[in-house]
């Protein structure tokens, strides 16, 4: 859908993928991020060149 509407798509879980160690950018329950996943998510979001 984003290609479809040109916009900005940010693929984090190919990013958590690269590393070796996927469980530290969640916690426990494996669904929200911790703090090291919400700041993947920060430096990914601030990367994107929007404007």
């Amino acid at each position: 859908m984003a290609h479809t509407y040109h916009l900005p798509y940010l693929d984090l879980a190919e990013e958590m993928q690269k590393s070796t160690h996927v469980n530290r950018y969640l916690q426990k329950d494996g669904i929200h991020f911790s703090d090291s996943g919400n700041r993947l998510l920060v430096k990914k979001i601030n990367s994107i060149d929007c404007f």
